[in-house]
C-alpha cells in the first residue's frame, strides 16, 4: 500500500543490536486464533501502542532496489518507514514486512539484485525476530504491472536463495490484493506453489463495504485448498471512521480510486460497481458496515493474521484528497471502545510471547539478548548505494516515536502489574467468601441438630409423662 519514492541521500542512522533470537519459525497461530499486525508507519503504530498497547506484529514497507527504511528512517510521503526503531521500541513483536519490486523482477532473475537479496536476508537474521516477508506484495494489482510468469519466477528465486542462506526466522507470504485481478486473469497466474509459500495474504478495503468478497473469497480458497494459514496483510475502512450513519454510495471504482503500488491510478475506464444496499439500522457506523464484515471474514476463513493500517491518511502528503480519511482507531471513542471489546478482548486474539496459540514448531517469543559484544544491528548499504534523506521533521518525529514506544512498554508493564495484583485479591477474597460459607453451613448443620436433639427429648419428656398418667388411671 504504502508508495516509495526516491530521496536525496543522507548519512544513515544506526541502530543499535535488536535483542533475542527466534526459537523457531514465525508464529502460526492455532485455528481459531488469529494475531493482530498495525501499520503502516512508525508513528502511526506508536500512537496506536500509547493507546492499547503493543501489538504483536508491526507492519514496515522497503524496496529491494535500495533497502531503505530498514536501518535508517526514511519518508515517503506516507510516513516514516525505519523497521529497525521500530523492533527497538517494541522488542516483543513480530515484523510483517513489504517488499516493494515493482520494475525490479528481471533484475532479479537475473541475479543483478543478488546482494541486495542476501543484504535482506541477514538483515532479518540479525533482527532476532519472526519475520513475515511480503515480496512483491498485491502482485495481481494492474497498477503493480507484475506479469504473472515473471513474478512467479522473481518469488520463487528470492524464496530459494533466503532458503540456501539459512535465515531461520523469516516465512513467505504471497500477497493477492483482494480485488479483480490485472486482465481479468485467475489469480493461481501469480501464485508461485506451496513449495515456496508459506501463507496465502490478501487486501481487504472497499470490498466489505459493497458486501462483494468474491475475489477475497477466491485468494482464501487457494489457502484451503493447499492447506496454507491465511492473512489478511492490508485492511482499512476506505473514508475513514463514520460514528455518524455512512453515505449509501462510495467512490469504489478501484480502479479509478484505488491508490495502490507506487502511483495514484486516476481516470480508469471501468464503470464504478453497483452501490451498496442501503444500512440496516445496526450497520450506520463503520463499525457496522466495515469491521463487522471484516471480523466475520475472520472467523469463516479461519483468518490467522489480521493487520490493520491505523493512521490518519488525510495527513499525509501521498494519501491527502484521495479519500482515505482517518482511521485511527485511538481518535474516535466509540470504535476504540468497540476494538478494546471485540477484538483486543477477544479470546481469539490473544496471543503473546512464548503463546501456546501457535502451531508445534513456529512461536511469537525471542531469546535472551545476546552478549554485548555482538556487533551492532547495522546492515551496511552494498557499494554505491545511496542512503535516504529523511526531512528535518521525519527527525524529529523518530525522537518523539522513541518516547511514545517507551511510554507505551511502561504503560504496559504497570498494567500487567495492576491485572497481577487484582487478581490476588480477587483470589483473596474469593477465598474469604468460600471459608464465610462454609462456615455458615457448618453453623447451620450444628443449629440444625441441636434442634433435633432439643425435638428428641421433648418427644421423650412427653411419651414417659403419657406413661406414668396411664399407670395412675390403672391404680
Amino acid at each position: 500500500m504504502l508508495a516509495l519514492c526516491l530521496l536525496l541521500p543522507a548519512a544513515p542512522t544506526v541502530v543499535p543490536a535488536l535483542t533475542g533470537a527466534p526459537s523457531s519459525a514465525p508464529c502460526v497461530p492455532r485455528s481459531g486464533k488469529t494475531l493482530i499486525a498495525i501499520g503502516q508507519d512508525r508513528d502511526s503504530i506508536a500512537d496506536y501502542a500509547a493507546a492499547f498497547g503493543t501489538p504483536a506484529v508491526v507492519s514496515a514497507y522497503t524496496a529491494l532496489d535500495s533497502l531503505l527504511g530498514l536501518d535508517s528512517p526514511t519518508d515517503y510521503g506516507g510516513g516514516v518507514q525505519h523497521a529497525a526503531a521500530l523492533l527497538e521500541a517494541y522488542p516483543s513483536t513480530s515484523l510483517l514486512l513489504a517488499v516493494y519490486a515493482v520494475g525490479d523482477l528481471a533484475n532479479v532473475t537475473s541475479g543483478r539484485r543478488d546482494a541486495r537479496i542476501d543484504a535482506l536476508g541477514d538483515w532479518i537474521a540479525r533482527a532476532r525476530v519472526p519475520v513475515y516477508l511480503r515480496f512483491g506484495y498485491e502482485c495481481d494489482n494492474p497498477s503493480n504491472k507484475y506479469e504473472p510468469a515473471a513474478f512467479v519466477a522473481a518469488f520463487r528465486y528470492v524464496t530459494t536463495r533466503l532458503r540456501a542462506r539459512g535465515v531461520p526466522n523469516v516465512a513467505f507470504v504471497w500477497h493477492s490484493w483482494g480485488f479483480e485481478p490485472a486482465g481479468g486473469r485467475p489469480v493461481l497466474d501469480w501464485f508461485p506453489g506451496v513449495e515456496y509459500a508459506d501463507w496465502v495474504g490478501l487486501s481487504a478495503f472497499q470490498q466489505l463495504l459493497t458486501r462483494d468478497t468474491t475475489h477475497m473469497e477466491n485468494v482464501a480458497s487457494i489457502a484451503k485448498a493447499h492447506g496454507l494459514p491465511l492473512m489478511i496483510c492490508e485492511s482499512t475502512p476506505f473514508g475513514g471512521l463514520q460514528p455518524a450513519p455512512a453515505p449509501r454510495t462510495l467512490p469504489l471504482n478501484t480502479t479509478a480510486h484505488r491508490a495502490v503500488g507506487r502511483t495514484a491510478v486516476r481516470g480508469g475506464a471501468s464503470p464504478p460497481p453497483p452501490a451498496p444496499p442501503a444500512p440496516r439500522k445496526a450497520e450506520r457506523d463503520t463499525w457496522g458496515s466495515w469491521f463487522s464484515p471484516l471480523l466475520s471474514f475472520v472467523r469463516a476463513h479461519d483468518v490467522r493474521l489480521l493487520a490493520y493500517i491505523d493512521c490518519d491518511w488525510s495527513s499525509q502528503p501521498m494519501w491527502a484528497g484521495q479519500g482515505w480519511g482517518d482511521t485511527r482507531l485511538e481518535a474516535e471513542p466509540r470504535h476504540a471502545r468497540l476494538w478494546r471489546n471485540r477484538v483486543l478482548n477477544h479470546v481469539r486474539y490473544t496471543l503473546g510471547p512464548f503463546d501456546r496459540g501457535c502451531e508445534p514448531g513456529t512461536t511469537m517469543g525471542v531469546a535472551p539478548a545476546p552478549p554485548p559484544d555482538k556487533p551492532s544491528h547495522h546492515v551496511p548499504l552494498p557499494a554505491g548505494a545511496a542512503p535516504a534523506r529523511v526531512a528535518p521533521a521525519a527527525a524529529a518525529a523518530q525522537h518523539t516515536s522513541g518516547e511514545h514506544g517507551a511510554a507505551a512498554i511502561s504503560r504496559q508493564r504497570a498494567s500487567r502489574a495492576r491485572t497481577v495484583w487484582c487478581s490476588l485479591v480477587g483470589v483473596g477474597v474469593l477465598a474469604l467468601g468460600a471459608l464465610g460459607f462454609s462456615r455458615r453451613v457448618l453453623l447451620g448443620r450444628g443449629r440444625t441438630r441441636l434442634g433435633e436433639a432439643a425435638a428428641d427429648g421433648l418427644l421423650a419428656g412427653e411419651q414417659a409423662s403419657a406413661a406414668s398418667g396411664a399407670a395412675a388411671g390403672a391404680r
